[in-house]
């Protein structure tokens, strides 16, 4: 039998998955705590999981809407198609064109935010770490006490994702 991982031992090895940004705070030492290591290793435990789901929803919504520009479909309407595809391309260019703004960039920098990319039918962004750390900050003791179970353990995670996506959304 293999023997289970201790969750209080977290390090910097257990994260695989993050950043380009996130590597280079957590190369800093001191910034990155225990528990940030922590709750990063349990979000990277999960990263597949809504990975395969945003990408099974995505492939829904494209084919749906690919079925009003199909000639055999029965809800086939070319004009549909149409606005659909002009709407998504110009809500694009126009977002792309915004997040180029000198005024809007430095806001979003200042919010502490983080432009990835805008593509085709995506426009990312991204807490900055230390905002995310400041976060898990709060809930450093929840995820450091040896005696959280793993329920408990999943909700402290739920509840710090939870507000990342609401400061998120506030901002």
């Amino acid at each position: 039998k293999q023997a289970k991982k201790d969750r209080s031992r977290y390090d910097k090895s257990d994260i695989t998955y993050v950043d380009e940004l996130t590597k280079s705070y957590m190369n800093q030492g001191d910034f990155v705590n225990s528990a940030y290591i922590k709750a990063l290793a349990f979000i990277e435990k999960n990263y597949n999981y809504y990975n395969i789901l945003q990408d099974v929803l995505k492939r829904i919504a494209n084919s749906i809407y690919g079925q009003f520009g199909n000639q055999y479909s029965i809800i086939c309407d070319y004009e549909v198609s149409a606005s659909v595809t002009a709407f998504a391309r110009n809500y694009i260019t126009m977002a792309t064109e915004y997040m180029k703004n000198k005024e809007i960039s430095e806001l979003i920098k200042e919010k502490k935010f983080i432009w990835k990319y805008t593509d085709t039918d995506s426009i990312f962004f991204s807490l900055s770490p230390i905002m995310i750390n400041e976060i898990i900050k709060k809930y450093e003791s929840q995820l450091l006490d040896e005696n959280v179970n793993e329920e408990d353990f999943s909700k402290i995670i739920y509840d710090i994702r939870k507000e990342i996506v609401l400061v998120s959304y506030e901002e």
